[in-house]
Parts: structure tokens; C-alpha cells; sequence
């Protein structure tokens, strides 16, 4: 196998001590046969191009591309059909992850072996390179000079020429000056626009860089958190060091303007001696307003009964619930819906849920001749007493009532207590019929009858009063004397005695002269009994 020295850049130092360099990767085996070991317990696969000294890419198929740890080859590439510079390598290792491998080459062309400049460390199941986005493999690599440049009122960093490591990446800050900014950034003599920052990435050939400046002219943004208007220009541009102009925040309804995102607090605003962009933020609070419930005797409030809502926005469902034997009524607002909901906030609130007893309906109803009072559908509140009168037409008397179609007997007067339900109350009436009582002292006797039921306006029978011995009738106990006895015309119960007295005789005591005679004159007694008199001559 011939050895090569690949030609460097002219001009360098360091020329004679990269050649000599370069024997360290050159091997004197041609052909190589390398063969990686089987059965590894991981892999990872490297899809790539070999780059060649002329910048070309390998497509030579006897070119070589192997992955090595130490002796042991871990995987050799393979050309992917379709396209003959793409390589496929597969590696495998007994190690998940952290394996150090060394990438080799054979140049078939040059008969050559040579050890890549690429570093790779074995990943179990990773994936470096695509066919889109191939995996360049390097060797014998020149590190590139990138030339960076800059106009007046401004710098780049790193500056001048800047030799960067073969495939590595650099970077390039651009910093204008106080009071001035980036004008444009040409690589390669192309505009790559303002930017403050540039990346080559994967550097393998010179470049170069070059940024200008100018005076700094900044934006300031005016924006606003929360509903609210502007008055004044909110985008405006100024030069380093300049004045904007007036901006004012115009609170939206139910809005007002608290501060700027900065603090300051000065409303309309000037920014003065502007030396940077600023984005200026307004805030705007928003009004809030208390929402509160409040539940009135026999009830209770489901929800949130103390509330704080935001102008605009709508509260929270709040339910009245009415005790039992009680109705919701309304809210001392007058609204009556429940739940209630208020919605579209713009001002405080306090309200009172009103509840009302349940009412109950008591039916009165009455038939002929007669009258109920009250009468028809009456409204009665939940545990409310309520009497009902009851009064015969003239000639009539109560034949029943019946209380939920349950008979109470024949009453004048009905009271429901306590109401908790519906009722009902019925009365009729029926033609009057008075009872005649005929009565007799234990000195006498009746005949007749003594009971008799009379309708109203009709007749009596004759009832007669009569004595026993030694007794003579006198009157009724009502002081009628007719006997027999007949009541006509009867509008109401009648209970009378008939009343006797004994019968009495008159004795008439006299005396002659010379004595007396106790008692003396007309002496009544009674029929039956004794009467004692003293006869007393003188001396």
C-alpha cells in the first residue's frame, strides 16, 4: 500500500508539522479486511457522505468507511442504491451508551487508510445524519480563516481573520455604539439583514463577514391591558436621543387607568431622550362591585351570597328556598325570577329574598235558606285560623255540615285552625221543627202529649192539666192559664210545667164576751191539714 500526504494551505506555519501528522492516520494495510463482530446488543446507524481533499464526495464503491472501538470494528458502511456518494453505517456495541468510536477509512483509489477527524460516541438506538441532511465524514481537514470586518460607530466580536477548527462552529456579535444600530450584516458579501448576532455552523471553507451602522432610530409601541382608547399616535419613531409625542389612555366604561407597566402614573405621557425601543403598556383596572344576598324570615339562599363581580360581568345563580308551608314571593328589588342571576354588573347590589306563608283555599258553600260567612273560595295563610258562621233563613234550622265531605253535625259555627291544607265546608238547611215539652208538678198529672215535634208556624196539640185530690190547677210555668192547653203557630221549642195548688178552706173563729179564741177571724187552711185554736175564758 502507497502512503499520501494530502497538499495543505500554502502559507502556514505550521505546513511541515501537519504532514508529518499525517503518517500517524496512514496505514500500510491495502484492502482491509475488516469485519465487524456480530450479535451486539445495541445499535445505532450514521447516514453520511466521505468528503474527499477536492471537496467532492466519495462514490467510488471500493471506498471504505468503518467504525472502530479500539481493535474491534463495530460496523461497516454500505452504499445506499440510488445514490452512490450516501453511505449507511450500522454500529453495534454490548454497551447502551458512552463507547468512544474511531471512524477509518480506505481510499481505493489511493490505496490508502486513513483515520476521519469525526468523533462520534456510541448512543444505543441513535441516529446521526439523513438522506436529506447527510453525516459529512472528514479527514486531513484545513481549518478555514473567516474575515470579520466592521463600519464606523460600531464593532464585531471576534474581529479580523479567525481561523476556526475544520467542521466546528462560530460565532459573530455585532455591537453597534450608543446611539447607533445595525445598518445590515453582509456574509459573503450578501445581506443577511440587521442582525445582532451570526452563526456559521459546520465550517469547512473561508467566509467573511461585514457590518455597518448608522444613527439609532427606536420605536415606541403604546399598547393597553384592559378596555380603553388612545389619544395621540401609538407607533411612533424616534431618533437616539429624541422626544416622542403625547400619548393619552381613554378608561373604557367601567374602566379606569391605574398606572403604565412602568410605574409611571402621568396620563397623556412623553417619553423624553429616547434611547432605546420601549413597549409601553397601560393598564387599566376594571370597577368591581359587590353582589349581595340576603334571605328574609322563613327561607333560606342556595349560592353565592356575597359576590364580587367585575363591570360588565355576570354573577352567580342564587336560589331562594322557602321553609315548608311557605312560598318564594320576590326580592325587595321587585324581581321575582328564582334563581336569579344578575347579569351585565354595573353597579352594587343588595337584596332581600321576601317569603309569604303558602296560602290554602277553603271552599264554603251553603244550600237554600240558609247563609255561610264567609263564603265562596276563601284565601287562608298557611296556619291561620279562620271561622265560619253559619245562619239559617227565618223558619229554618241546620240539618248538617259537612267539613271535607265528612259530617260535623248540625252546628251554627265551624273554625278551622292551624291551616295547612285545602278544605272544604257545606251546609244545608232544612224547614225548622221545634219540640213541645209538656211538664207537671207531682201534684197533678197531664193528659195529651206531653212531647210533640212541631214545624215552623204549625199547631200544637191540647195537653190538660189535671189535680190530684185536694189540689186544683193554676197556670203554666209561662203564666198561661188556658187548660187544656193548645200552642198554635209554634216558631220556636216550648217547655212548660204545668203548676197546681192545693186546695183551701176557711174556718171563722169567733169568741163571745169574757174569753178569747186563738187564732181568731177567718183562718184559711189548707185542705187535709189541722188547725189548732185556744179557747181561753178570763179569770
Amino acid at each position: 500500500m502507497k502512503e499520501k500526504v494530502m497538499q495543505l494551505r500554502p502559507n502556514q506555519a505550521f505546513l511541515l508539522l501537519v504532514a508529518m501528522l499525517l503518517l500517524a492516520f496512514v496505514s500500510a494495510d491495502a484492502q482491509p479486511n475488516w469485519v465487524p463482530i456480530p450479535n451486539q446488543l445495541y445499535n445505532m446507524q450514521v447516514i453520511g457522505k466521505l468528503k474527499m481533499q477536492d471537496d467532492t464526495y466519495s462514490t467510488n464503491p471500493e471506498d471504505l468507511v468503518a467504525a472502530f472501538v479500539g481493535d474491534e470494528c463495530r460496523g461497516l458502511a454500505e452504499r445506499v442504491d440510488g445514490n452512490p456518494d450516501l453511505l449507511f453505517l450500522s454500529i453495534g456495541s454490548n454497551v447502551a451508551s458512552g463507547e468512544a468510536l474511531t471512524l477509518k477509512a480506505y481510499l481505493a483509489d489511493e490505496d490508502l487508510i486513513v483515520t476521519l477527524d469525526n468523533n462520534l460516541v456510541f448512543t444505543a438506538d441513535g441516529q446521526i445524519g439523513s438522506v436529506a441532511s447527510p453525516y459529512i465524514f472528514l479527514y486531513n481537514s484545513v481549518n478555514p480563516i473567516i474575515t470579520a470586518t466592521a463600519g464606523e460607530n460600531g464593532t464585531i466580536s471576534p474581529l479580523g481573520e479567525i481561523e476556526v477548527e475544520f467542521g466546528e462552529d462560530q460565532s459573530f456579535y455585532i455591537i453597534p455604539e450608543t446611539g447607533y444600530m445595525v445598518t445590515d450584516v453582509l456574509v459573503d458579501g450578501q445581506s443577511v439583514g440587521a442582525v445582532k448576532q451570526y452563526n456559521f455552523t459546520s465550517v469547512t471553507q473561508d467566509h467573511s463577514i461585514h457590518a455597518s451602522f448608522e444613527t439609532a432610530i427606536y420605536w415606541l409601541a403604546y399598547v393597553k391591558w384592559g378596555e380603553g382608547s388612545f389619544i395621540g399616535n401609538t407607533f411612533q419613531y424616534v431618533e437616539h436621543g429624541g422626544d416622542g409625542t403625547p400619548v393619552e389612555i381613554v378608561p373604557g366604561e367601567g374602566h379606569f387607568f391605574m398606572s403604565w407597566d412602568d410605574g409611571v402614573t402621568d396620563n397623556p405621557r412623553t417619553e423624553l431622550n429616547v434611547t432605546q425601543n420601549m413597549i409601553i403598556v397601560a393598564t387599566l383596572g376594571v370597577y368591581s362591585y359587590q353582589l349581595n344576598y340576603t334571605a328574609g324570615a322563613n327561607g333560606s339562599l342556595s349560592g353565592e351570597t356575597s359576590q364580587t363581580v367585575y363591570y360588565g360581568e355576570d354573577g352567580t345563580a342564587v336560589t331562594a328556598i322557602p321553609d315548608a308551608h311557605y312560598d318564594f314571593s320576590h326580592w325587595s328589588d321587585q324581581i321575582t325570577e328564582n334563581p336569579r342571576t344578575d347579569e351585565n354588573i354595573t353597579g352594587p347590589i343588595n337584596v332581600q329574598a321576601i317569603f309569604v306563608p303558602e296560602t290554602y283555599t277553603i271552599t264554603a258553600t251553603a244550600g237554600a235558606n240558609g247563609t255561610i260567612s264567609p263564603n265562596g273560595n276563601v284565601s287562608v295563610s298557611y296556619n291561620d285560623t279562620l271561622v265560619f258562621d253559619i245562619t239559617p233563613a227565618i223558619g229554618y234550622e241546620v240539618e248538617d255540615v259537612l267539613v271535607d265531605d265528612l259530617s260535623i253535625g248540625a252546628i251554627e259555627s265551624y273554625t278551622f285552625e292551624g291551616v295547612a291544607e285545602n278544605h272544604t265546608i257545606h251546609v244545608s238547611f232544612k224547614l225548622a221543627n221545634y219540640t213541645l215539652t209538656y211538664l207537671s208538678q207531682s201534684t197533678g198529672y197531664l193528659e195529651g202529649e206531653t212531647l210533640q215535634n212541631v214545624p215552623y208556624g204549625g199547631n200544637g196539640t191540647p195537653v190538660t192539666a189535671f189535680a190530684y185530690a185536694g189540689y186544683h190547677f193554676d197556670a203554666w210555668s209561662d203564666g198561661k192559664t188556658s187548660n187544656p192547653r193548645v200552642d198554635l203557630n209554634v216558631t220556636g221549642d216550648i217547655t212548660v210545667t204545668a203548676e197546681f195548688a192545693i186546695n183551701t178552706h176557711t174556718i171563722t173563729a169567733t169568741a163571745g164576751p169574757n174569753g178569747t179564741i186563738t187564732p181568731s177571724g177567718t183562718i184559711i187552711v189548707n185542705e187535709g191539714s189541722s188547725k189548732l185554736f185556744t179557747i181561753v175564758p178570763y179569770t
